[in-house]
């Protein structure tokens, strides 16, 4: 029946789902997100449920001898173990997606298996010997009332068949096997294909990537190493909670996520099993702090990454001197040592720009240290210059330089501005404003919070402004804007360590009257406009790129790797 019905149809899929199941949100999106976007897979399978909401598969695993198992049946559906995506070696075809063109190369489900029972496993099978992966997707939910349709006694009737198309499969596929395991023998390893590598993240939250540069930098580290075909455990150590949104954005990638309750300390999870791992990545200073001692002790053999997101003892620094504080200059010396003491501690640590780096070279001599930038990919907005109008600030509230860039752009800068181009507005982005900039009451500002999709405004704004007076690292703020193609005006600070130069990808300006002036002359000036725009774009290419960055980090991790003896290989 699945046969001649697919013969007859004419969309870009094959989507198979069994009579007795209930679609759950989501379910048919997810598998074609994952086909169109996950390099390689050429068929994707849902996580099943059974009625009272129990796990009934996440994924199947087949031994040696043929038979198979469905992996985590009748077990905690919300378990971190169960609700990544991974490739294995089948899933059930209770709800399958594939494309035409392969099920057609394939010739479908192959009727040695008829009337029913092993055929599914038989297609992944052939989808695997044609190059291709079998994906298991855990965000399409299917809930499936099993037995319903041929019953459950091995010995009578259609389900009889299982029996004995076991035995067809085991012939017909009995070399793959070979390198399949023994039944029943370390199930855990036996449910996810591929991996070079195997890396625990340890960051204080979970990235939001919408919301902050930080956020995007690791989010698309992940990318990179998955990509990479690494194995990725993220703990976000400072709650350990599932969040709602974020956490399932990691695990659709291929994230195992782990949280409350199934783990309960981050300590207790590194004493059993930071040994397992080939590298461990640690993300913040206060972050990493905590744990390298008990990594140390519980893992000695595996090379320990840190990565800054930038060097906060510097921005501490910085915001102190500027506010003349001598309480907060005590509190940036005590993250300077904090910092330090982790980057001797760790086997290396990535900074953002090669600023920071001749920085601790002279602070912390004999530490090897990397750049690896933001990592961005450009998508110009083509709006033309003339429909566009307006100035952009983006940049997350829980960063303190914001909140002052916004405060002295909108107090200091935009009066002057505003003398000069009456009908513009200042559209100000970003979640958690704090009171004093949500209350002022400046003709032509609008503070609109966390946007969602930000692209909208970047196409009708005709430039954005970085006016920082204090911070460290490379500014996503002005990243994100060229990335977009829209010019930015910037200051001192936030042209640090960037590798822009100003005039030619970047206009910048420091006094109140100076950056009034370059904002003005910008926004007037369409030839000035285009130039900026277009070599903006050629630079986040060429520098901040996916592309240009995942070699970089493939190069370091493999350097890293060299020599750790019995590397957690999990590749059948």
């Amino acid at each position: 029946n699945c046969n001649f019905a697919a013969s007859t149809a004419r969309g870009k899929y094959i989507y198979l789902l069994n009579n007795d199941t209930q679609v759950l949100p989501g379910f048919l999106d997810e598998l074609v997100q994952t086909i169109e976007t996950e390099p390689g897979a050429g068929m994707a399978g849902s996580k099943l449920l059974y009625p009272d909401g129990s796990l009934q598969e996440a994924g199947g695993i087949v031994w040696r001898d043929g038979s198979a198992w469905n992996y985590g049946r009748g077990g905690a559906a919300d378990r971190p173990s169960y609700n990544y995506m991974r490739e294995v070696d089948y899933c059930s075809g209770c709800s399958l997606l594939i494309s035409k063109d392969l099920w057609d190369k394939l010739g479908g489900f192959d009727a040695h298996f008829a009337p029913a029972y092993y055929e599914d496993t038989d297609l992944a099978f052939a989808v695997r010997a044609a190059g291709f992966k079998v994906i298991y997707q855990p965000l399409s939910r299917i809930i499936h009332d099993e037995g319903s349709s041929s019953g459950t006694d091995l010995t009578a009737g259609v389900k009889a068949y299982q029996v004995e198309n076991q035995k067809k499969f085991y012939d017909k596929w009995r070399d793959a096997l070979l390198n399949h395991r023994p039944n029943g023998q370390e199930p855990e390893k036996a449910a996810s294909r591929g991996g070079k590598f195997k890396l625990l993240l340890i960051d204080s939250v979970t990235p939001t990537p919408e919301e902050d540069a930080g956020s995007l930098r690791i989010f698309n580290m992940i990318r990179m190493i998955l990509s990479m075909d690494g194995k990725i455990t993220f703990i976000p150590e400072d709650n350990i909670a599932f969040m709602e949104e974020h956490t399932p954005a990691l695990q659709r990638l291929g994230v195992e996520c782990l949280y409350y309750p199934y783990i309960k300390s981050v300590n207790s999870f590194i004493k059993n099993h930071a040994s397992e791992y080939d590298l461990i990545l640690l993300v913040r200073g206060p972050t990493a702090k905590k744990y390298t001692d008990q990594i140390r002790k519980y893992a000695p053999g595996v090379p320990l990454l840190f990565d800054t997101q930038d060097l906060h003892y510097l921005r501490m620094q910085r915001q102190a001197k500027f506010g003349g504080s001598s309480r907060a200059l005590t509190e940036a010396e005590a993250m300077r040592k904090l910092e330090l003491s982790v980057m001797r501690d760790t086997d290396c640590t990535l900074v953002v720009s090669s600023f920071e780096r001749e920085l601790l070279g002279r602070e912390a001599p004999g530490v090897r240290c990397e750049v690896l930038p933001l990592f961005m990919e450009t998508e110009a907005l083509t709006t033309p210059f003339e429909e566009r109008r307006d100035i952009l600030f983006i940049g997350g509230f829980r960063h303190p330089p914001n909140v002052d860039a916004v405060m002295h752009f909108a107090k200091d800068i935009w009066p002057l501005v505003k003398a000069e181009i009456p009908d513009a507005a200042f559209h100000v982005i970003g979640a958690e404003a704090p009171p004093e900039i949500k209350s002022l009451t400046i003709d032509g500002l609008v503070i609109h919070g966390h946007v969602p999709d930000i692209k909208p405004l970047f196409a009708r704004c005709r430039l954005s402004v970085a006016p920082l007076r204090f911070g460290a690292g490379v500014k996503g703020k002005v990243g994100t804007s060229l990335a977009y193609g829209l010019p930015c005006v910037v200051s001192p600070i936030a042209l640090e360590g960037s590798g822009l130069k100003a005039g030619e990808t970047v206009l910048e300006a420091e006094t109140p009257a100076q950056y009034a002036a370059q904002v003005v002359r910008l926004y007037r000036d369409k030839a000035l406009w285009r130039t900026l725009s277009q070599n903006g774009l050629r630079f986040i290419d060429e520098t901040y790129s996916i592309d240009v960055n995942a070699r970089k980090l493939q190069h370091l991790i493999d350097d890293l790797l060299i020599g750790r003896s019995g590397a957690n290989q999990i590749s059948m």
